[in-house]
């Protein structure tokens, strides 16, 4: 992961512009979650520029792909020359 952030995508995914033509053209948030902190309010307020903050996982641990807030796959981040990306691993069924 190499010191990539919770990555959110935000905006169109390239494609044709124009209005709306079905259900394919609604825009989603996809949230690339790499873990997760429990803080006191308290340990919050002092956070710092700089201070490291310890995750509930590993470097190479899969990270949460998050369609709306739901949980829908997992995936592996990788770097690359445009900026960090993400590779699915695995796409949950939907209930």
């Amino acid at each position: 992961m190499k010191g990539v952030n919770d990555c959110t995508h935000r905006g169109p995914w390239p494609a044709e512009s124009g209005g709306l033509r079905g259900p394919g053209d609604v825009e989603v948030e996809l949230t690339v979650l790499l873990g997760t902190a429990e803080l006191t309010l308290e340990e919050a307020s002092r956070l710092t520029q700089g201070q490291v903050v310890e995750l509930d996982r590993f470097v190479d641990d899969p990270v949460d792909l998050l369609l709306n807030g739901q949980l829908v796959g997992r995936g592996e981040v990788v770097m690359e020359e445009e900026g960090p990306m993400v590779i699915v691993t695995d796409v949950l069924e939907s209930r």
